[in-house]
């Protein structure tokens, strides 16, 4: 399975467990994401692991970040619009 990875500064650590995991079980990643914990704009790379996803580029997506809702909300309007 292909999946889509996106998360902000507070996620990176998690995410890159995360990754660690899906790739040692046969998935490929592909992170559209920060890759440190600098402050940056979580829409970014919503945006684009979204896209990924209903493109068909990837099967599904995984969001990471400090809040959790703010991707959710970022992800439906992204899929609608």
């Amino acid at each position: 399975m292909k999946i889509a990875m996106a998360n902000d500064y507070a996620g990176t650590k998690l995410k890159q467990e995360i990754n660690a995991y899906l790739e040692s079980e046969g998935h490929e990643v592909k992170d559209f994401s920060t890759y440190d914990e600098e402050s940056c704009n979580l829409s970014d790379f919503v945006y684009l692991a979204t896209k990924a996803m209903s493109t068909g580029e990837c099967d599904c997506s995984i969001f990471v970040d400090g809040v959790g809702y703010d991707s959710a909300m970022i992800a439906i309007d992204t899929s609608h619009g």
